[in-house]
């Protein structure tokens, strides 16, 4: 049994490697040109689209894993965290679309979630760290307007990576209050 979604140790690896099956810096997004690729504004978009019940014109999973975004967020966080953030959202967000097709990516909709997770794992600890009301004391507007967006981001991942567990019903495994993947 693993932890939800993380393989046991002698496989990470391998599955870490199919993430360059998934060419997370061709991500393209469709309404790229229409969006002003600023903090501010998109702060400003994730929060209207918070109060608002309407659907939103534009995709906020697709906004925050796409290249533009993550160049707008390296200076604040840093290259490993940057991609751990894009890898966790976008392989969680396949997972739940179902567009991992073995034809296509060669990556099933398990390696996705484990993909997710280890990289999610990892991140989480930045945020952790970032979160902490001394960390938040010395941060900049940018460092703050990206934690928020950071943040949205994982409450996405998260929301999705449960629905896949709930998709996957037999493979998983309730144990001691938590879901468990069963890796064979």
């Amino acid at each position: 049994m693993t932890r939800l979604g993380i393989p046991p140790e002698n496989i990470r690896n391998s599955v870490l490697n199919k993430t360059k099956m998934l060419a997370f810096g061709s991500i393209i997004l469709e309404s790229a040109s229409e969006i002003t690729w600023n903090l501010s504004t998109i702060v400003d978009d994730v929060a209207a689209w918070l109060n608002n019940t309407k659907v939103s014109p534009s995709s906020k999973v697709g906004i925050l894993s796409s290249p533009n975004f993550m160049e707008l967020i390296k200076p604040c966080v840093g290259h490993d965290t940057m991609l751990s953030f894009q890898r966790m959202l976008y392989s969680q967000s396949l997972a739940y679309l179902r567009l991992a097709t073995e034809d296509k990516y060669r990556i099933n909709v398990l390696e996705l979630r484990q993909i997710g997770a280890i990289t999610g794992q990892g991140f989480l600890k930045f945020l952790d760290s970032k979160l902490r009301p001394q960390s938040l004391a010395s941060c900049a507007k940018e460092e703050i307007q990206t934690l928020y967006l950071l943040v949205i981001g994982t409450v996405l991942a998260v929301g999705y990576s449960s629905s896949v567990a709930e998709m996957l019903g037999p493979l998983t495994q309730v144990s001691h209050g938590a879901i468990s993947i069963s890796c064979h």
